[in-house]
């Protein structure tokens, strides 16, 4: 693994042909008590599911909102459907990348907030998600801060309310990435997500933080939303591996890496098992008792 970049590397993009930029929307307010939070999108062929993604950012309770959608090049009209909306849109980047990691990392270039929250294009956030993230921030200053994912099965059908610790970090992804909302100086302290990682690397960057010293505040409240089936779901075994290799690389036990994801990789085979015969009632146990992140039936919503 090498380092990941930092902000300064990805200054070239501003020039970029694709580059759409609507300065009204950018207020870079000085009020402590109202400041500028920058919401990044990165969509690929996602025409399908990013009408909601924008419209869960746009019609957020907090108003003072930088909002950027970084597209690959979508083939089909994920495009069309981004500027049919662009008004709302205050940078819109649209070019092949190398991958999330640096689709990722040009929207935090661009991004002038003090918050910065990363929205995927095939999930979508509470409607009050953002003013609960200026809340906490307002109460505890500069951090990472992360709350509940509601999963879904379908759009109709909710699956697990999954809660975040970030204690439980050192031993695997144990805050929901479309959750958090990162102080943009911590970006500037510790760089941004390593381009040789392409499913873990929002892992990889909140353990550094971690490892770093960094603050993380959880919000016991539903932030974000999610479907089942995104790269990390339908790859899990090579997800495994790569957070394997990011703790190997940021010096944790290599005793302890190999029994955690030994037991990770079992624990999943006999959930696939249990779940492939109808047996969710021992699943469902397991997780609302024993999981290391707390897993809640999505009745008790909050």
């Amino acid at each position: 693994m090498s380092t990941p970049p930092t902000l300064d590397e990805y200054k070239s993009i501003e020039g970029s042909p694709n580059y759409i930029k609507r300065d009204s929307l950018n207020n870079a307010s000085t009020d402590i008590n109202n400041p500028l939070v920058s919401i990044i999108t990165i969509s690929f062929n996602s025409e399908r599911t990013i009408l909601k993604t924008i419209s869960s950012v746009t019609k957020q309770t907090y108003k003072n909102i930088q909002y950027i959608i970084i597209d690959g090049g979508s083939s089909d009209k994920t495009i069309e459907i981004i500027k049919n909306y662009q008004k709302n849109i205050s940078i819109i980047l649209t070019e092949k990348d190398k991958g999330i990691s640096d689709a990722f990392n040009k929207g935090l270039y661009l991004s002038k907030g003090k918050l910065i929250g990363i929205i995927n294009s095939d999930d979508w956030y509470e409607s009050d998600a953002v003013e609960h993230v200026v809340n906490h921030w307002i109460e505890f200053g500069d951090g990472i801060f992360h709350g509940k994912l509601q999963y879904w099965k379908n759009e109709n059908i909710p699956y697990y309310i999954f809660s975040g610790r970030d204690d439980k970090l050192l031993n695997g992804m144990t805050i929901n990435h479309p959750t958090t909302f990162v102080s943009k100086i911590i970006y500037e302290k510790i760089g941004l997500f390593n381009l040789n990682l392409k499913r873990a690397m929002d892992y990889d960057f909140l353990l550094r933080a971690k490892l770093n010293g960094e603050k993380f505040y959880y919000i016991d409240k539903v932030i974000s939303n999610m479907l089942l089936g995104g790269v990390s779901d339908s790859n899990w075994l090579n997800t495994y591996f790569e957070v394997f290799k990011i703790r190997n690389f940021n010096g944790l036990s290599k005793i302890k890496n190999y029994l955690i994801l030994t037991s990770s990789v079992l624990k999943t085979i006999v959930r696939i098992i249990l779940e492939s015969i109808g047996l969710q009632t021992p699943v469902s146990f397991f997780r609302r008792n024993f999981s290391m992140v707390p897993k809640s039936d999505p009745r008790r919503r909050i």
